[in-house]
């Protein structure tokens, strides 16, 4: 049975999985590392492959989870640091997008979830046998996915824009983001990607997020007119629970 077969077109397709893990990173290693004399960026860059590792290995677990004839895809990777925690994101991007079913979203979860907790889906000398402290893992509905002037280069930075909408203003937000602030911010230098997406588990609903060459463009001339624009200035104030996240370590 192939993936396709497994479409309900009116039900929310799912393009990507999004799995969000906080780890504790005071390990083995980075006291073994110190006493080496090893550099932060030698430590981070063996981090950075371990993390890498156990991406792969969510990838083969998914795909022992989900239905026959789906190919997943390592699509992103991204990382940023506060003190001795890691927060990561990774997007694992479906061959098709096709309906994944509210009970096997939850044996996914379940499963992946206690995977974390003991460990066994992180490299050893990552997290010396202590669990991660915070798992989630949700659906995302791709609405625009947009290129930049820079989609040629490696992105250094990643960004993400997550809130809830007042009631009655979702499609209002919906027509900002698909005319205006979406292709404006894609279209300033520096920008590889940009993407939105509709999350189907966890708030908040609305998360549109950007790679970018570096964390100057969140503060170009050019991108602070696109949000400073009379739409804008119209649609922002209706957001609810909003988050913003800048992830620096993008693999």
């Amino acid at each position: 049975m192939s993936a396709q077969s497994t479409l309900n077109r009116e039900a929310p397709l799912t393009h990507v999985f999004l799995i969000r893990v906080e780890l504790d990173l005071s390990t083995r290693l980075h006291t073994e590392v110190a006493k080496e004399g090893a550099t932060v960026q030698v430590l981070e860059q063996v981090q950075a492959l371990a993390l890498k590792s156990s991406c792969l290995l969510v990838i083969e677990r998914l795909k022992q989870l989900a239905p026959k004839g789906l190919v997943l895809e390592l699509q992103n990777l991204v990382c940023r640091q506060d003190f001795e925690r890691r927060y990561c994101y990774i997007y694992l991007s479906l061959s098709e997008p096709c309906v994944v079913a509210d009970g096997l979203m939850k044996e996914v979860s379940e499963c992946l979830r206690a995977a974390f907790a003991s460990g066994s889906l992180m490299p050893e000398h990552l997290l010396s046998g202590k669990p991660a402290i915070g798992f989630e893992l949700s659906r995302l509905t791709q609405l625009s996915h947009l290129p930049g002037p820079a989609h040629a280069i490696k992105a250094d930075v990643h960004y993400v824009v997550e809130t809830d909408v007042e009631e009655g203003w979702w499609d209002e937000i919906t027509n900002w983001y698909a005319q205006e602030h979406l292709p404006g911010l894609a279209s300033v230098p520096g920008c590889v990607v940009a993407n939105r997406y509709l999350n189907l588990d966890a708030g908040p609903r609305s998360f549109a997020c950007y790679d970018l060459v570096s964390q100057d463009v969140l503060v170009s001339p050019e991108w602070l007119a696109v949000r400073a624009t009379p739409w804008s200035s119209k649609a922002r104030p209706h957001f609810l629970n909003t988050k913003r996240e800048v992830f620096p370590l993008v693999l």
